[in-house]
C-alpha cells in the first residue's frame, strides 16, 4: 500500500522566480481530494499570519466509506424508478466493469485523441463581470421556460461545453458526466459524518447526462443545457438512488470500472467542481495569479475542473487544442461590450 512505500504523502514546493513564487503541493489522489488538498493550504495559510490552526483529524477508518456500507446493509429503500430512470440508464451506459481489454480500449482511445488533435491543458478565466452577465441572462431564461432552477455549477458545465463545440454539429455523440458530493446525502441518515468537518476525503458519485448528437448540441441554448445538466443532479441528491449506485457498483461492475464509449468517435466529459477544496479563499500576503492542477501529462482527454478565482471562475482541463481556441473566442465574445439594438 502507499502507506508502506518511502513516498512522502504530501510533497510542498517553492520556486521563485523573477516576479512571482510559485507553491505546489503534490500528493495521491488515493489520499487526497480537494477537500484534503483545501486543508493543507489553509493550514499554510494560518501558519504565514500566525494564526491557530488543527490538523485534520485522523482516523483508522474511513467514515464516508463506512456510511456506504452501511447503507449496502441496510433494507432496500430504493425502488424501481430508481433502477429504470433516464439518468440510472445513462449511469450504466457510461460505466464498464474494469478489465485488461476495457483498459486497452480507453488507453488506445486516449492515445489517439493526443496523437490525432493534441490534447492540451489550459485554464481559462471568467472574470466577475462577465460571469455576472452569464448568469443573469441564463437565470432569466430559465425562469422564463418555468422549468425549476438551476446553479452556477449547471450554467457553466453547460457554457463551456457550447463554447468547446461551437464550430462541430455532426451526428457523434456527446455525453457529459459530473461529479456530485455524496457527504450531505449521506449526512442526514449518518449524522457521524458531521462530526468530522474537515476529514480529508470528501468522496462523490457519477451523474451521468443522456448522450446527445454534436448537431443537438448546437440547437440548445445555455439555459437548456443548464436544465437537462441540473436533471442528471436531482437524482442523484438523494439517499435511495445512492444505494441503487453503490450496489450497483458492487454486483454489476465489481467494485471497479472503466469509462466506455459505444463507437470510438463518441466522446465522453468529466467535470469536477473543485470549489469544495476552497483554495480561492486564501491571503498569502501577495497578489495570487492563478490556480492550477495537473495529474499527469497523458491526461485523459475531456476532463474539466472548476474553482472560483477573483469573484469569477478558473476553468482547467483537457481538450483539443481547436477546441481551446473556440473557447478562447467564446471569452472574447463575453468581454466584448454587445451592441444596442
Amino acid at each position: 500500500s502507499y502507506a508502506t512505500s518511502k513516498a512522502p504523502i504530501i510533497s510542498i514546493h517553492i520556486t521563485e522566480l523573477l516576479n512571482c513564487t510559485c507553491i505546489g503541493f503534490s500528493f495521491p489522489h488515493g489520499v487526497l481530494d480537494a477537500v484534503g488538498i483545501g486543508h493543507f493550504i489553509h493550514g499554510l495559510d494560518d501558519e504565514l499570519h500566525g494564526r491557530t490552526w488543527d490538523a485534520p483529524a485522523i482516523s483508522t477508518s474511513n467514515i464516508v466509506r463506512e456510511a456506504l456500507d452501511n447503507l449496502e446493509a441496510a433494507p432496500t429503500i430504493y425502488d424501481d424508478i430508481h433502477k429504470e430512470s433516464a439518468a440510472f440508464s445513462s449511469f450504466r451506459r457510461s460505466l464498464k466493469p474494469d478489465s485488461w481489454a476495457n483498459k486497452l480500449t480507453l488507453a488506445a482511445k486516449i492515445t489517439s485523441e493526443h496523437i490525432r488533435h493534441g490534447i492540451e491543458t489550459k485554464t481559462v478565466h471568467l472574470g466577475e463581470k462577465a460571469i455576472g452577465s452569464l448568469l443573469r441572462e441564463t437565470k432569466a431564461e430559465v425562469a422564463k421556460l418555468g422549468v425549476g432552477r438551476v446553479s452556477t455549477g449547471d450554467i457553466l458545465a453547460a457554457w463551456i461545453m457550447k463554447a468547446m463545440y461551437a464550430d462541430e454539429s455532426d451526428s457523434n455523440e456527446v455525453c457529459l458526466i459530473s461529479m456530485c458530493s455524496i457527504r450531505a446525502i449521506l449526512q442526514d441518515k449518518y449524522p457521524l459524518i458531521k462530526d468530522y468537518p474537515r476529514k480529508v476525503d470528501n468522496g462523490f458519485t457519477t451523474c451521468p447526462l443522456p448522450p446527445f448528437t454534436k448537431g443537438q448540441l448546437a440547437k440548445l441554448s445555455v439555459a437548456e443545457l443548464a436544465i437537462l445538466h441540473r436533471k442528471g443532479f436531482e437524482p442523484a441528491a438523494d439517499i435511495a438512488w445512492l444505494q441503487a449506485y453503490n450496489m450497483y457498483l458492487k454486483k454489476a461492475l465489481r467494485g471497479h470500472f472503466t469509462v466506455k464509449w459505444e463507437k470510438s468517435s463518441d466522446e465522453l466529459w468529466l467535470f469536477t467542481n473543485q470549489v469544495i477544496g476552497r483554495v480561492d479563499n486564501i491571503d498569502y500576503g501577495s497578489k495570487m495569479f492563478g490556480i492550477w492542477v495537473w495529474f499527469h501529462p497523458f491526461e485523459f482527454p475531456g476532463e474539466i475542473g472548476i474553482n472560483k478565482f477573483k469573484g469569477g471562475y478558473l476553468v482547467q482541463g483537457t481538450a483539443r487544442s481547436a477546441r481551446w481556441r473556440a473557447v478562447a473566442k467564446a471569452v472574447e465574445n463575453m468581454d466584448r461590450p454587445q451592441p444596442r439594438l
